[in-house]
């Protein structure tokens, strides 16, 4: 164990050798540079999804992510109170991962799913 201490010590890998105030600042600092567009250490990707903005409660919609090695889909209600109800979750491979396919063919994937 003394071992595992001492090269987390070395490196600045323990708890108390970490900023967690700075940490969060600088981690901020980097998602918004992403999503005005710079360049930097996260790559940000933006929604266009406003939370100010009034949406459809009590009412389930499709939710999907779209992203990396999986799609995912499900059926998400919103309640009044701001709880969520997640419902008929799916987990696919990513359509195109295997190989370069077109809009079309990736979207005529999507709607078989």
């Amino acid at each position: 164990m003394k071992k595992t201490e001492d090269f987390l010590a070395k490196h600045k890998l323990r708890a108390s050798d970490t900023d967690l105030d700075d940490l969060v600042k600088t981690f901020t600092e980097d998602m918004v540079s992403g999503l005005e567009g710079w360049e930097g250490a996260l790559r940000m990707i933006p929604t266009y999804i406003e939370a100010e903005n009034d949406f459809l409660t009590d009412v389930p919609v499709l939710a999907i992510d779209a992203g990396g090695t999986n799609f995912r889909a499900a059926l998400v209600t919103v309640s009044a109170s701001g709880s969520l109800e997640v419902n008929d979750m799916v987990n696919y491979m990513m359509p195109g991962l295997e190989g370069e396919i077109s809009a079309n063919e990736f979207f005529r994937t999507v709607a078989e799913i």
